[in-house]
């Protein structure tokens, strides 16, 4: 896992063991998708990205162990 990005914003670092909280991704690498601004979770719809087609994506994000995306 990546914790250094953690420590330099003096963040919490989750060992991943029984009792820790489910921060985690699932990010699938191969899935092929479009940008457009209904495919962006972000509230800002403009990005120089739009109509272009991507490989990877986030499939799911947990925090806490919530489901958030």
């Amino acid at each position: 896992w990546c914790y250094k990005p953690g420590e330099i914003f003096s963040l919490p670092v989750n060992a991943f063991t029984p009792g820790s909280p489910a921060d985690f991704v699932l990010f699938d690498s191969h899935a092929v998708w479009t940008v457009s601004p209904e495919t962006l979770h972000s509230l800002g719809k403009n990005t120089p990205c739009r109509g272009q087609n991507l490989t990877g994506r986030v499939q799911a994000h947990f925090l806490a162990g919530k489901r958030i995306i």
